[in-house]
């Protein structure tokens, strides 16, 4: 009965440690998807912003071409 007695306090040891030991990667494992989830929110603003200043540089080249359309132009209305 005494090796069958420590045997058990032995296994409850393991168990408890193995128990530990998966709650601390489940840990470990959330607080990296938590770092992702965060990661990837802050992309895809910082994507969003990329966007609409690459919209308003269009912009500003196809004014940039217009006026200098307009500019060639007056220079052959003029004739110089």
């Amino acid at each position: 009965m005494k090796k069958t007695k420590k045997r058990n306090v032995r296994m409850r040891g393991r168990v408890v440690q193995h128990r530990l030991s998966i709650v601390l990667i489940s840990c470990v494992i959330v607080l990296l998807a938590v770092t992702l989830s965060v990661a990837s929110v802050s992309l895809h603003t910082k994507n969003k912003s990329y966007e609409a200043q690459q919209a308003e540089l269009e912009q500003q080249l196809r004014d940039a071409k217009a006026q200098a359309e307009e500019i060639d132009e007056l220079e052959e209305q003029v004739g110089t």
